[in-house]
């Protein structure tokens, strides 16, 4: 059937009978091929609201002060060894698998699935790995630990180097060519999804998250943790679009749903906790104050079995209890406002300096932050930001000098030295 549209002396026919068509022909995998990325009419529609939802999660390390850390770590009295030992082992651990999980999700799964919306998803989620892994470049800079000690626990820290290669080794097997007619193939890529997504993002990385957040809530190092409550959020998106998309592949292929396919899943969600509690007693030789092994094992076997049933699978410890009830409610969805976004009222400004003080304009008296009628400072003082919609605010540091240009966009960088933005910082306020 074709339906006309009449414009002026102009005749456009569409065939609608060959769009439903090609709506009919959306799959996971083996669907239609096109060189055109039309996400309408949407098939998976969960896949793009879930797009959405983590579109409007989205946050940047840098707006995440890290003043508090730095002073806890540089500290003498303020942490335990134990304490420093699982930033470390969080920081190396996590600065190689959130590479893994990214190139995974557009090198293999990305590259396989044919429905616009869901490569739409999957790049989403890809972008937020790279933001997980700037956070730890901020956090190790911020620190100050050397990045060559991160390199070398992901090569030499045991625990470490298994639970990534468990999870290569069903990554490194598919690529854009696999042959995917096939029912072995199919049971691969189902593998792929379901490791990443329920073993590796599911259950592996809580182990980690359980600790730093139980530091986070002693008020040991607020910065890491605010942004691994932020991780942990997108985690749980992650977790919920792979099991999306692997019971979507199962619905539209039963025949790789076998129950011994499903056994071989629990078998490799058994493999994935052993791993995950090796690394676990490498994370804690010793107890500290509210963490321990064993808790932690029982929160393991918890978290696993949630994963199961999620997918439908039967749970490997039934009844276990959570021995961290605390912990869920840091994965529930937190709205985040990006204070550097906010416009401010023409005239005022948000300015934070340690060795001066601007007033109307003019660098005066003492160092120190100081509000002013048309001068006030931002309101946290390690992130040295500034605005003002009627002219150029410059701020000095010892490293480097910072600009900001009228509509708002950071000049942060070496480039600005030289152009007057020094500790005479100026605030040209628009003319009446």
């Amino acid at each position: 059937m074709q339906k006309e549209f009449h414009i002026g002396e102009r005749v456009f026919l569409l065939d609608e009978e060959k769009a439903e068509e090609a709506f009919a022909a959306k799959r996971v995998i083996n669907g239609r091929e096109t060189v055109f990325f039309n996400l309408l009419p949407l098939k998976y529609q969960w896949a793009y609201d879930l797009y959405r939802t983590m579109k409007n999660n989205h946050w940047e390390p840098e707006d995440v002060p890290m003043q508090k850390d730095v002073e806890q770590w540089q500290s003498d009295d303020v942490l335990s060894d134990v304490e420093r030992w699982i930033i470390r082992m969080g920081i190396g651990y996590f600065s190689a698998a959130e590479g893994i999980v990214g190139d995974n999700v557009i090198h293999v799964v990305r590259e396989l699935v044919t429905a616009p919306e869901l490569k739409m998803v999957l790049g989403r989620h890809a972008h937020e790995e790279n933001i997980h892994a700037d956070s730890l470049l901020y956090m190790i800079s911020s620190l100050g630990i050397n990045p060559h000690e991160c390199e070398a626990m992901f090569e030499d820290i045991a625990t470490i180097k298994r639970k990534n290669e468990f999870v290569m080794e069903y990554s490194s097997r598919l690529r854009r060519d696999t042959d995917l007619s096939s029912i072995e193939n199919k049971q691969l890529l189902a593998k792929n999804i379901f490791i990443f997504g329920q073993c590796m993002e599911g259950t592996q990385f809580y182990g980690l998250f359980g600790m730093i957040l139980s530091l986070y809530r002693q008020n040991k190092f607020p910065g890491i943790g605010q942004m691994f409550r932020y991780t942990l959020r997108d985690e749980s998106n992650h977790i919920k679009l792979f099991r999306h998309l692997l019971m979507e592949l199962v619905d539209e292929n039963p025949e790789i749903w076998t129950l011994a396919f499903q056994e071989e899943l629990r078998q490799l969600m058994v493999r994935a906790v052993t791993l995950e509690n090796e690394f676990i007693a490498d994370c804690l030789p010793v107890n500290a104050v509210g963490l321990s092994v064993e808790e932690f094992a029982v929160y393991i076997d918890f978290i696993a079995d949630r994963r199961l049933e999620g997918c439908g699978l039967r749970a490997l410890h039934p009844g276990v209890g959570n021995p961290f009830p605390w912990l869920d409610g840091y994965q529930q969805r937190t709205e985040f406002l990006r204070r550097t976004r906010h416009r401010i009222p023409e005239g005022i400004c948000l300015v934070q300096c340690r060795r001066r003080r601007i007033v109307n304009g003019a660098v005066r008296g003492r160092p120190g932050p100081v509000a002013a009628p048309s001068c006030i400072p931002a309101p946290d003082p390690v992130e040295r930001r500034a605005f003002c919609p009627g002219g150029l605010i410059g701020i000095e540091s010892k490293r480097h000098r910072t600009a900001i240009n009228k509509d708002g966009r950071w000049n942060d960088s070496r480039e600005n030295a030289g152009r007057g933005l020094g500790p005479q910082a100026v605030c040209r306020r628009p003319r009446r």
